[in-house]
């Protein structure tokens, strides 16, 4: 190592420890907010105690209470309370906006609510917001969270000190991707990943139509993690700990990541902004590879990915409505397409391709992946002489279905099961909900604010792709054939989403996807895809440069109105936001006797037929519940407060510590509900241990993955003895 090299790497370890100290400066800084918003009237609210917050759970330590609020009458107080109990307590400043209060928690922890004594004066007196704050105390989700970040720049640390100080070193361990050209196109997805999401690196939340229910569900995956169930089928969290069981239907793979950074301490609306900001990257670079591998050409690739990223209907997904499940979709789609052009070009050796597609689309969405499996039913029967014709055609086909089922076997085996065994609120029934087509003429318009009846397009970009078909000669061109069928399958899916396909004769369908716009979500990347190839058999490679500039601005200005709604009418504050616990999707994947409202009421109760049923305790831990009880007639039939789905089971202990196994089934209320017969008092503990399927499902796609990891494996190590060191 040179002086110059030393020089630089102490100058950049000094750099790299003020960072990490600005980075971890307030890594025993607490802060909880609760947006109140109570105002209290003598006509409507009587004397006494308000509980205003939820419980903290709070660690020894000096502790900041900030109230805002407005008092004018003269016997109101603020209460600080632990269990039932007042702790603290004074009165509440009168006329006064902002107030501290300083409170100490001696030993331990303690969990406390904070609330106000009502006078009942007729004076005006309401509470806007509670913030309790220390600087002194070190929290497992601050630490875990700024170890992380500590760790993230330290890599990144790492990285560069090889990549500027030891380019030979980091030129052989990364081999052909540190090339500049490769790195080159790093950025360029990063540019195009900051244009897409941009909204999302302000301090606010934004507020798609289903992005509090998949925030929630990311809060229901930790909280299962974190109970140490895997993987988590059934949520905590939602529903008062009741178990909500959409895991079984809605599938939550790739929320995994989220949930693991609300694990490492980073709050709901950072994880949830870190996960969408990668899906958009991961989508980019998904249609970029597809798309180059067909083409065989890094321009058609970029270009796909610049009209992808900025696709309109793309982004309605990822910011009107919070989609997540189609906003993964969009990763996998291309690869299936490219699956299927390598099957049938030559290549079917590469059919695992068609099996990522669909083993992602399946752990993404289960509407896109029917959409996507009628095309390729459709395509299929097209060529069907072609797969007689050539039998490694089938076979591949073949491979590529049975290792998706078996790798996706954790998902699709428990979902069955399920809907076959309980009869849950689905949305295909005959009187669910569906949206009326789409009018073929929204498709053409430039703009939506996204109000019903909301009107999905597709974006010009992509919209006007046909003139491209129109240029002299294009089609004499090599991959032109190819770029025809996407472009065609493009314009088929529209026709398809609007009002000028006869939807009334496949009414079960629409009930089953509810919206016919969701066939857009094959539209963009078949229009991508077909566009990007025929304009580079058509571009000269001196214009390429040019030529994607003004494609990466006209796209993003075409783009323009969504940032904008996005930025002025779907941005809501994200100070003292609190997740709604009964956020469920319209009552989605509950028993259809189940009620929301009627959970929140009921809390820990014990439901009975007998009325001189009494409960002597009562026990809740994850999912299980505990009671003992007494009761008077012979047989009682209990509603245990736990959601019914299969795979609950039930023991009851006597008086006399005899233990017996009591049969399970869904009660009056929806609630895993069993019968007791002459048993007049003992105790009753239900646990959800799951079902053999179950277990069945989680072995055969563990048992597929290691086969491939193996195969993979022993792949390496057979190209590395013919060939050599990987680096």
């Amino acid at each position: 190592m040179n002086k110059k090299n030393i020089l630089i790497s102490i100058i950049s370890l000094i750099v790299l420890g003020i960072v990490l100290f600005f980075i971890n400066k307030d890594i025993t800084h607490f802060s909880d907010i609760f947006r109140i918003g109570r105002t209290f009237e003598a006509t409507l609210d009587s004397k006494g105690n308000y509980v205003l917050t939820n419980v903290m759970t709070l660690k020894r330590g000096s502790y900041t209470i900030r109230v805002t609020g407005e008092n004018q009458g003269t016997n109101n107080s603020w209460l600080v309370l632990s269990g039932n109990q007042v702790v603290a307590s004074d009165d509440f400043p009168v006329g006064t906006n902002s107030f501290l209060i300083d409170y100490q928690v001696q030993s331990g922890t303690e969990q406390i609510q904070f609330g106000v004594y009502y006078d009942q004066d007729p004076a005006s007196f309401n509470v806007g917001t509670i913030e309790i704050t220390s600087d002194s105390v070190l929290y497992r989700d601050s630490l875990l969270r700024h170890l992380t970040l500590s760790l993230l720049v330290g890599f990144l640390f790492v990285w560069l000190f090889f990549r500027f100080l030891y380019p030979l070193a980091y030129r052989k361990f990364l081999g052909k991707f540190s090339e500049p050209v490769y790195e080159r196109l790093f950025l360029f997805f990063v540019l195009l990943t900051i244009l897409s999401s941009f909204p999302f690196f302000f301090s606010s939340l934004i507020r798609g139509d289903d992005t509090i229910f998949h925030i929630a569900r990311i809060e229901g995956i930790k909280s299962a993690l974190e109970a140490g169930y895997f993987p988590p089928r059934i949520y905590l969290f939602t529903l008062n700990d009741y178990g909500f069981g959409s895991g079984f239907f809605y599938p939550d793979l790739f929320l995994y990541f989220p949930a693991l950074l609300r694990l490492l301490g980073f709050d709901f609306l950072a994880s949830y902004e870190i996960f969408v900001v990668l899906v958009n990257f991961a989508s980019i670079v998904s249609i970029y590879y597809a798309t180059s591998k067909i083409a065989e050409s890094r321009f058609a690739g970029l270009s796909a990915s610049v009209v992808y990223a900025l696709s309109s209907y793309r982004l309605i997904d990822v910011h009107y409505r919070g989609a997540v499940g189609e906003t993964l979709a969009f990763i996998f789609i291309p690869f299936v397409i490219l699956g299927l052009y390598e099957i049938f070009h030559d290549a079917p050796r590469k059919w695992y391709l068609l099996a990522i597609g669909f083993t992602g689309l399946v752990f993404s969405h289960v509407i896109s992946t029917l959409l996507a499996g009628i095309f390729v039913a459709i395509f299929l029967l097209i060529n069907i002489r072609k797969i007689f014709k050539d039998k490694k055609i089938g076979v591949a086909i073949l491979k590529a279905a049975l290792t998706t089922l078996l790798l996706t076997a954790v998902f699709w085996l428990p979902m069955i099961e399920q809907y076959l065994s309980v009869d849950l609120v689905f949305n295909n029934s005959e009187d669910s909900f569906y949206q009326e087509p789409i009018p073929f003429l929204s498709m053409f318009t430039l703009d939506t604010v996204w109000i019903d009846p909301v009107k999905p397009y597709v974006g010009y970009p992509l919209l006007l792709s046909f003139l491209l078909c129109l240029i002299p000669g294009v089609f004499r061109r090599e991959k032109a054939c190819q770029a025809l069928m996407l472009l065609i399958a493009g314009y088929a899916t529209i026709f398809i989403a609007s009002d000028l396909f006869p939807w009334n004769y496949f009414l079960w369908l629409l009930r089953n996807i509810q919206f016919t716009w969701r066939f857009l979500t094959l539209t963009a990347p078949f229009l991508a895809m077909g566009s990007a190839i025929l304009l580079d058999q058509a571009v000269y490679p001196k214009n390429r440069r040019i030529l994607l500039v003004v494609l990466l601005v006209s796209s993003f200005l075409f783009a323009g109105p969504i940032f904008y709604h996005t930025l002025h009418g779907r941005q809501m504050p994200s100070y003292g936001y609190k997740l709604e616990p009964n956020r469920i999707s319209d009552g989605k994947y509950i028993h259809v006797n189940a009620d929301k409202e009627f959970i929140d009421k009921n809390k820990n109760t014990v439901l009975s037929s007998d009325p001189a049923f009494v409960n002597l305790a009562h026990k809740r831990n994850r999912l299980t519940f505990s009671v003992d009880f007494q009761v008077r007639e012979e047989t009682v039939e209990l509603e245990i407060p736990l959601l019914y789905y299969k795979g609950y089971q039930a023991e009851l202990t006597d008086a006399d510590g005899n233990k017996s196994s009591l049969d399970v089934y869904p009660g009056p209320h929806g609630f895993t509900t069993v019968t007791i017969t002459d048993v007049p008092s003992g105790n009753i503990f239900v646990a959800y241990e799951g079902t053999a399927l179950q277990k069945a499902a989680d072995w055969i796609t563990l048992l597929t993955v290691l086969f491939f990891i193996g195969s993979g494996l022993s792949r390496i190590r057979l190209w590395k003895k013919r060939s050599g060191p990987l680096i």
